[in-house]
């Protein structure tokens, strides 16, 4: 079971059901009312070919909703992030930044970026500015998740893909394997 990532990513912006751009912009403009100020917006599931309008969207799109929050939407298939100006520069991309090996950073025909950044080379430079969730994100996901129907018991075993869940947190026991597991005792890491 991969609880953690569902868990957080039940904290994040859902844009599986946004039949419009519109649609999700919206839905961006909720998370924007409720963040504070610098707070990232991270959500995903946002598909273009359900659009009237299926090209691509824009930085400016999300610019307008908010230049005071970095804002970082991945596509359905994952393989694609809508983000603003906000979270390039965090990124520390511009236009001058190459496109790594495998990875693309959209440009516009005068060079500008466009806001889509597509596959994991490219997209690791803007998760790499997002950073690993805090402490009180992954405890506030799994609690929420963990009272949302799933019985405790089932909150022993967690499923990841990589060592990264080894640069978070005590209180999250993870095994030296490349099948990472996390282990958590609710009753003690989060009360």
């Amino acid at each position: 079971i991969h609880f953690v990532e569902h868990a957080l990513r039940r904290q994040r912006v859902d844009l599986s059901d946004a039949r419009s751009r519109d649609m999700a912009l919206a839905k961006v403009q909720a998370a924007v009312e409720h963040t504070p100020v610098g707070g990232w917006i991270i959500g995903g599931g946002w598909d273009r070919n359900l659009w009237s309008d299926p090209s691509n969207p824009s930085k400016e799109s999300l610019d307008a909703i908010s230049r005071v929050h970095p804002i970082v939407l991945d596509s359905k298939d994952v393989h694609t992030l809508w983000v603003n100006s906000l979270a390039l520069e965090r990124a520390g991309i511009t236009p001058a930044t190459p496109d790594p090996p495998g990875g693309k950073i959209g440009r516009d025909a005068a060079g500008e970026l466009t806001g889509i950044v597509g596959e994991m080379p490219a997209k690791r430079l803007i998760w790499d500015a997002v950073g690993p969730p805090s402490v009180e994100t992954l405890r506030a996901a799994i609690v929420s998740h963990a009272q949302a129907g799933w019985p405790e018991e089932v909150c022993g075993l967690l499923a990841g893909h990589d060592d990264s869940a080894t640069e978070w947190h005590p209180g999250i026991n993870v095994s030296p394997t490349p099948a990472v597991a996390y282990e958590l005792d609710l009753d003690t890491l989060f009360k």
